[in-house]
């Protein structure tokens, strides 16, 4: 058995917006505190992060403080690219508003222009997340974003990764843990222990 914690990012600095491939920062000093919380309430061996700044900075931070810790940067975590609108503030997109609001409604039929389609997003994570099921052999934090969380679980809970509500009614904070346990020996069976827990919550 393996524990998976899948984490999610801190508040990133700037107005609201989607940022999907956006590479926005997190404060330095929010890093650092989440790594502290993070090796006050977690016990992994192995790290696997986005590559966007918001994931790899924290990641470089606990491999700083943990020289036994091995480390994956991979791509296919990496948040939904939102396309023309990616990382520009909502106060700037007004002539999108309706086009908005019918992606909020319809994700997976009503992509926004040049983005990547839910239906990209859903193959890149899964094909990835069923990848590393076969291939981890250690507990392990898994540091990404609000979507690729969302698109696991709809993976592990058998969920329709099309519905809107999955979206936008399962709410995964900032800097929350979702705690999987992974049973390579029973078919790959993973158990969910907690999703979007806070990390004092979280003790393992």
């Amino acid at each position: 058995m393996a524990n998976i914690y899948l984490l999610r990012h801190e508040k990133v600095l700037g107005p609201p917006a989607l940022y999907g491939h956006s590479d926005v920062d997190v404060a330095t000093e929010l890093q650092t505190k989440l790594a502290d919380k993070i090796n006050q309430s977690l016990r992994f061996q192995h790290v696997i992060t986005s590559p966007l700044k918001r994931c790899n900075e924290l990641c470089k931070v606990l491999t700083r403080q943990d020289a036994n810790l091995t480390y994956e940067v991979t791509p296919h975590l990496q948040e939904m690219n939102f396309g023309d609108i990616d990382g520009v503030p909502f106060s700037q997109l007004p002539e999108y508003e309706s086009q908005l609001d019918e992606f909020s409604r319809n994700p997976a039929t009503t992509p926004l222009p040049n983005a990547e389609s839910l239906s990209e997003f859903h193959v890149r994570v899964a094909e990835k997340w069923w990848d590393l099921c076969k291939t981890v052999k250690q507990d392990t934090l898994i540091v990404t974003h609000g979507g690729v969380i969302r698109m696991i679980l709809s993976e592990v809970l058998k969920l329709d990764w099309k519905q809107a509500e999955l979206y936008n009614k399962l709410q995964i904070r900032n800097a929350t843990v979702t705690h999987l346990e992974l049973f390579p020996e029973h078919g790959y069976w993973v158990s969910v222990k907690s999703i979007g827990a806070p990390l004092t919550d979280c003790v393992s």
